[in-house]
């Protein structure tokens, strides 16, 4: 219906009846940006298809999903042996945190926004523990060496700027696992700032 909106996890599993209902609303290909330490492309973790673990192995079986190239990864740090057998059969879009690191965020970013330019409608899910766990340490699976919280903010305005982002999701937030609640925070600033980059693109901020 055209309604820009937002998604609070929860853990990564919440992703996929969201990502089902984007396919089931359309009728043409769509993109998809996986912003996270993990590529969630385990066919199955612990036995359950529809685990946190298994969210875009379950988005590339929808009919909008073509392939990998729908999927740009980003921050990735981490592999499960199931996603490096499939990860040495398919080609992906991977864009580690090394890479964020090594190459800066702005090529990185350019290059996402190059990459997803071919799809009309792209959704982003933004996978707290994407940050390094300095940034986010409320969450059920940190890894060390992550994002900072300047580039991921970078990347948020680039992507917003120069792709038709149609809504997002923020997910695996644990305050409990963070007495300093600076998870939440980090959480509640990437919402208000993904919400005032789509503000600003359809006119209502200066």
């Amino acid at each position: 219906q055209g309604v820009f909106f937002t998604a609070v996890g929860g853990d990564h599993s919440v992703t996929i009846p969201i990502e089902a209902g984007i396919d089931r609303a359309l009728d043409e290909p769509f993109g998809i940006v996986h912003i996270d330490a993990h590529f969630d492309l385990c066919d199955t973790l612990g036995g359950d298809p529809l685990s946190h673990g298994s969210v875009q192995r379950r988005a590339l079986e929808l009919k909008n999903i073509k392939g990998t190239e729908n999927i740009c990864f980003i921050g990735i740090r981490s592999i499960e042996p199931d996603e490096y057998d499939f990860k040495q059969k398919n080609g992906l879009r991977i864009h580690s945190a090394y890479d964020c690191y090594k190459h800066g965020m702005e090529r990185v970013a350019a290059e996402v926004v190059k990459q997803m330019s071919q799809f009309n409608r792209v959704y982003i899910t933004l996978d707290i523990d994407c940050l390094d766990p300095a940034f986010a340490p409320g969450t059920g699976t940190p890894q060390f060496g992550g994002l900072d919280s300047r580039q991921l903010l970078d990347l948020l305005e680039v992507l917003f700027r120069n792709l038709n982002i149609i809504a997002f999701d923020v997910v695996e937030v644990a305050p409990s696992l963070d007495p300093s609640l600076t998870s939440m925070f980090a959480a509640r600033k990437l919402i208000t700032e993904c919400w005032g980059h789509f503000a600003r693109k359809i006119g209502k901020l200066g």
